[in-house]
């Protein structure tokens, strides 16, 4: 029902006692598997019913609501009309270029495109239909952010975190307040590598690794025989460019890993420790009580306070 990633797969492993030795193998049976969810189906079988020649309308999910219908007939006729359609390429192009170059003009051009271009997408609930937009949005800026340079592991992490955030929504102005908030976010993100962009390559490929191997056991000595440079040199030109230490750094990109799954998932301190690579959990209660001023627990528990408030 849904992708199975290292997270859920090392839980797995943790839960049933079994060696980490599996990890490769099972992710690699995973990736194979398709996903299909039950709403995928009803969109499939909407879309189908719409296009095939010779159908009615109406269908097994049921006939479209009237409003939502009329909606969906008003797009559709404004896209066969070819100034319409230029238009709305021109936004598009104009978010795109702007987005980017991590520019603020992005989220104006957005605001324009949205009202432009959005159409029903929830089978007659409004609800459903804001959260179905917001997540082609969401994964929209996912592969252009990681097109343009961005590691896979933050903007993976940013579009796992905003699609399991907008489910706890369910109030349209606080779903419309959501979306502006994840184009900023990315847009944020954008522009800050563009700021970044002049340090050196070196410690761009050093973050990447980081990114991409935070679940594992690494450190300066792993990453600069990874990138295949002295590890003192790695260290001084890593410091100089970002004014930390990359032990330091690793830390702190895992605190902020943690904090998603303590926010985001049930998963134990102990399981949480192991899926971000520490040795133990009473070191990473203590690298994230550093980093955070209180511990794990916590930080989960002054959160599970404020959603019962």
């Amino acid at each position: 029902m849904q992708e199975v990633g290292k997270f859920q797969v090392r839980k797995m492993l943790v839960l049933h006692g079994m060696d980490f030795s599996f990890e490769t193998e099972a992710i690699e049976y995973f990736s194979k598997l398709p996903v299909i969810t039950f709403k995928k189906l009803e969109s499939i079988e909407r879309l189908l019913n719409l296009l095939m020649p010779g159908k009615s309308e109406s269908h097994s999910i049921g006939q479209l609501p009237t409003e939502e219908w009329e909606d969906y007939r008003e797009f559709k006729s404004n896209h066969l009309n070819a100034k319409y359609s230029r238009h709305l390429l021109e936004l598009n192009e104009n978010f795109n270029k702007f987005f980017k170059q991590g520019d603020a003009r992005a989220l104006k051009e957005y605001q324009k495109l949205r009202r432009s271009s959005l159409f029903p997408l929830g089978n007659g609930d409004e609800i459903r239909s804001a959260k179905n937009n917001i997540i082609t949005l969401i994964s929209k800026l996912t592969r252009i952010a990681i097109e343009e340079g961005i590691a896979k592991g933050e903007a993976f992490s940013l579009h796992d975190f905003y699609i399991n955030f907008l489910e706890s929504k369910d109030d349209i102005n606080e779903l419309s307040h959501l979306e502006l908030t994840i184009v900023q976010a990315y847009l944020n993100v954008m522009k800050q590598r563009n700021q970044t962009s002049i340090v050196s390559p070196l410690v761009h490929k050093a973050k990447n690794y980081i990114y991409q191997n935070l679940t594992e056991d690494i450190n300066l000595k792993v990453i600069a025989e990874e990138l295949h440079v002295n590890p003192n040199y790695l260290s001084s030109v890593f410091n100089k460019d970002t004014g930390t230490s990359i032990t330091k750094y690793i830390n702190a990109q895992r605190v902020k890993e943690a904090k998603e799954l303590l926010t985001n998932t049930q998963y134990s301190l102990m399981e949480i420790s192991i899926l971000l690579g520490y040795n133990s959990q009473s070191y990473f209660t203590r690298v994230f009580k550093k980093h955070e001023g209180i511990s794990p627990k916590d930080f989960r528990q002054k959160l599970q306070s404020a959603y019962l408030t």
